[in-house]
């Protein structure tokens, strides 16, 4: 596991280079969402009764660690000081999209942490708690759960192969995993996309930068998407329209940056993504990303 930085060293400037809550009123009512982005497609979304917390990934190992299959594990300590900072809420609710490593890893730290939280994932969650209780809602594709004055309904999702069509870490789980669990055993098998309500306004959180199977017949106020930058430039502007983006959408790029880096470095776009082409070209259409959130830090107003 990674060493758990010192608090002294997080000086609140830093703090909030990486992590600062935004207000959003894209709504003309009155009503707004509190939200942040701890990087990958680590994000928060709260009404201040609800919180909701996806993909849990604070303790990043390093890209040596993933290539040569060293273990890794869940920190927290680390984990800790970042929920820490959250307010009080009655309702806390965990999504999780799929199980690589990347999007559950500190699951269990979270767990400790929160442990009345309602989880909603994949059925093979329960594999990645290492043996923490949990409160499960296996998600179902169109089945909605309403926790607080959220409604939320999973979408079959698709995981983009890496290179040569090969596709980490996929299959399905058979064992738990453990203490001496590498990057390689957080297998999936199952992807999901999440539309998050409310009654004034809608978020879509897809955390890839693929359309497979996925088509909304409405538009979204917020749309977290991924931004690896895998597509043509033409061709992600037409993925962002297939997802409901209008030019009153907030597009949110997440999962572009170097997840191999730890969250208190600068974040760096992940080399060979050709994000900044993509970001380029959107500038010339009626869809953009929202450049008043830059990375780890931001407000949509």
């Amino acid at each position: 596991m990674a060493k758990e930085t010192k608090l002294s060293s997080f000086k609140w400037s830093r703090i909030l280079f990486f992590w600062t809550i935004f207000i959003t009123s894209l709504s003309q009512q009155a009503y707004s969402l509190e939200m942040g982005w701890f990087g990958t497609s680590s994000i928060s979304i709260s009404d201040g009764e609800t919180l909701i917390f996806t993909d849990p990934f604070f303790n990043r190992p390093s890209l040596w660690s993933v290539l040569f299959a060293r273990k890794i594990g869940t920190n927290y300590e680390l984990t800790k000081k970042y929920l820490d900072q959250f307010k009080p809420h009655k309702n806390k609710v965990i999504l999780i999209s799929h199980t690589h490593y990347d999007h559950i890893l500190d699951l269990p730290s979270v767990l400790k942490i929160w442990p009345n939280a309602t989880v909603i994932g994949p059925r093979e969650t329960p594999f990645f708690t290492l043996n923490e209780k949990m409160n499960f809602i296996s998600a179902n594709k169109g089945e909605a759960v309403t926790i607080g004055k959220f409604t939320i309904k999973p979408y079959d999702g698709d995981h983009n192969p890496l290179i040569f069509d090969y596709q980490f870490a996929h299959g399905k789980m058979t064992t738990p995993i453990s203490d001496e669990s590498n990057a390689h055993d957080y297998l999936a098998n199952k992807c999901f996309t999440y539309t998050i309500e409310t009654e004034n306004q809608s978020v879509l959180f897809h955390p890839g930068d693929t359309d497979k199977g996925v088509k909304f017949n409405k538009e979204f106020d917020i749309l977290f998407v991924g931004a690896q930058g895998r597509h043509e430039p033409k061709n992600y502007f037409k993925f962002l329209k297939t997802l409901g983006a209008t030019q009153k959408t907030a597009i949110i790029p997440v999962h572009h940056d170097n997840f191999f880096r730890p969250l208190n470095e600068p974040m760096e776009v992940m080399p060979l993504f050709s994000y900044k082409k993509v970001e380029s070209y959107l500038k010339t259409t009626q869809l953009r990303f929202n450049t008043k959130i830059a990375p780890y830090k931001g407000i949509i107003q």
